[in-house]
């Protein structure tokens, strides 16, 4: 048990120190740390379909997902302004005559439908947070990179505080058919545990967001998070596995890390821009 403990704390210490440097570092250290969870995840997602027998052209899935990546860090960072469907067009008209012309494909509109929802749950975070973080090299501000980490930090509370208000006083099941480990009362203590930290953020950090303006965030994030974490409990249910990977000790693999940062993300992204226009 206190081994086990010992092991997922390190691993958790290590990924938060990649994550931070890799919004920190920005460029090329940036695309390259978040290329890798990404490229892991999204491997790992393919393995889950792949048990119940729905295959994905992974190398076409992997290319797709660097190729979005790639163009959106190229145009945040050093202002490419290159269309998007520059990349999705050709790469969609390609899979679509891959899986007609491919013999061996059973159900080439599942397969086709299958890939682009891998590509667009795991790698359409990525490119937002590219955005979120935004700025080109010259003249991005530091004020945009807190904003950046400030989220990350949120989400990490939320993970923490629900576990700690979870297996202290969960009583009462959130989601028993999906993940029956998760609590109401761990839900609740993790959100108000985390709007509790919101409200301090900016009298610590600069940031160009007001308090309220992080408490609203911080709820945002709490129940995207949430709705993640349960959504790839769902896809490992259906699968019938017990964890995405092996590759984090204490934690599983990519996509049980990153299960409720790919739902936080794009929500945060979207509250970003609603408030930017009220």
């Amino acid at each position: 048990m206190i081994k086990n403990l010992l092991t997922r704390t390190l691993t958790g210490i290590l990924y938060v120190a990649l994550t931070i440097a890799a919004l920190y570092s920005y460029s090329w250290v940036f695309f390259g740390i978040f290329a890798i969870f990404m490229l892991g995840s999204l491997k790992e997602l393919c393995g889950i379909l792949a048990v119940k027998n729905h295959r994905i052209p992974q190398l076409f899935a992997y290319f797709f997902a660097i190729a979005l990546f790639t163009l959106s860090c190229g145009n945040v960072f050093f202002s490419w302004q290159i269309s998007y469907s520059l990349a999705v067009i050709p790469l969609l008209l390609a899979l679509c005559l891959h899986q007609i012309c491919n013999k061996k494909s059973e159900n080439p509109v599942e397969t086709i439908a299958n890939t682009i929802f891998s590509v667009v749950y795991v790698a359409l975070p990525f490119c937002l947070l590219a955005y979120i973080v935004g700025g080109t090299i010259n003249t991005l501000s530091t004020q945009c990179l807190h904003v950046a980490a400030c989220m990350f930090i949120l989400i990490w509370s939320n993970d923490t505080f629900a576990y700690l208000w979870g297996i202290s006083f969960g009583k009462h099941r959130l989601c028993p058919r999906i993940s029956p480990k998760k609590s109401v009362e761990g839900f609740v203590g993790g959100l108000i545990s985390t709007l509790a930290l919101a409200f301090f953020i900016p009298y610590c950090i600069d940031t160009s967001l007001g308090r309220w303006q992080w408490v609203g965030a911080a709820a945002v994030i709490v129940t995207a998070a949430t709705f993640g974490d349960l959504f790839e409990s769902s896809l490992k249910r259906y699968a019938e596995v017990k964890d995405s990977g092996t590759i984090l000790p204490g934690h599983g693999g990519f996509l049980d890390r990153l299960d409720s940062v790919l739902f936080a993300i794009p929500s945060f992204y979207v509250y970003l821009q609603i408030i930017l226009l009220v």
